[in-house]
Formats: structure tokens, C-alpha cells, sequence
């Protein structure tokens, strides 16, 4: 039964995290743009990994997410240009502040796997990391 339900419930998860850094009129995509899209194409495999109780492929997965979400937390945030001054740098602070948060999160996921446990990982995918990916949207992408 928590693989039928897995399946719906990542694939929704996944298909809703990609930050829109990318404005429809830019022929290639940001920095920004492709660390989501790594993010998110990683949250795709890794959920293709919890449903097959792969936890080797699944630490992959993470890992790879870490490593796009490190990169992401050094970068400006979609929509900083809506922002001047101080209130620019505060928006930036908070950008990375968020993405810190992310990477505890996946660091927290990688201990779940590590510790052989794929339905607190699973729980914490659909649980804290929607819950981030879901605030960080509203405040982070443009208009």
C-alpha cells in the first residue's frame, strides 16, 4: 500500500519544485535554472529509488541534490531584481538561509537512508523538503 501511494505522491512533489529562474524570453537557462533542474531531476530518481527500496541509488540521488543545492545557495534568487539596496541584500541572505536549510534537510535524509530507514526518508520528502520547496517558491520566484 506505501508504494501505491508513493508513487502519485513524488511524482507530484517532484514535478512541483522547479524554481521558475529561468524568464520565458531568455534563450538559456540560468545558473540558477539548471541547479533546480538538477534538484529536481535528482527528486525524480530518488523517488524511483524509495519505490524500489534501492537505498543505494537513493544516497545517489541525495547526494547529487546536496550537491546542486550547495551550488544553488551561492547565487541570487530568481526575483532579486524586484529588490534595491539594503532590501536586496537582505533578500539575498534570506535566499541562502533557505537554501542552508535544504541542505540540512538532505544531510537529515542521508542519515535516514544511512540508517537504513527509506519511510522516514520518504516521510521527510513529502513531509519538511515540500514544505521548503513549497515557502521557498512563494517568496523566491518571479512574479
Amino acid at each position: 500500500m506505501l508504494r501505491m501511494i508513493r508513487r502519485p505522491a513524488l511524482a507530484l512533489l517532484s514535478g512541483l519544485l522547479l524554481i521558475a529562474a529561468r524568464p520565458a524570453t531568455q534563450a538559456e537557462p540560468s545558473p540558477l535554472y539548471r541547479e533546480m533542474q538538477g534538484l529536481k531531476d535528482n527528486l525524480k530518481s530518488l523517488a524511483m529509488s524509495l519505490s524500489g527500496s534501492d537505498i543505494d541509488a537513493a544516497l545517489e540521488h541525495v547526494a547529487g541534490m546536496q550537491r546542486h543545492a550547495l551550488a544553488a545557495k551561492l547565487m541570487k534568487p530568481a526575483n532579486i531584481d524586484e529588490f534595491s539596496g539594503d532590501e536586496a541584500k537582505a533578500h539575498e541572505r534570506a535566499f541562502r538561509r533557505r537554501m542552508a536549510v535544504l541542505v540540512a534537510e538532505l544531510i537529515d535524509l542521508e542519515i535516514d537512508l544511512l540508517d537504513g530507514d527509506p519511510q522516514a526518508a520518504f516521510a521527510r520528502v513529502t513531509g519538511s523538503l515540500y514544505e521548503l520547496r513549497e515557502g521557498a517558491h512563494a517568496t523566491f520566484q518571479k512574479d
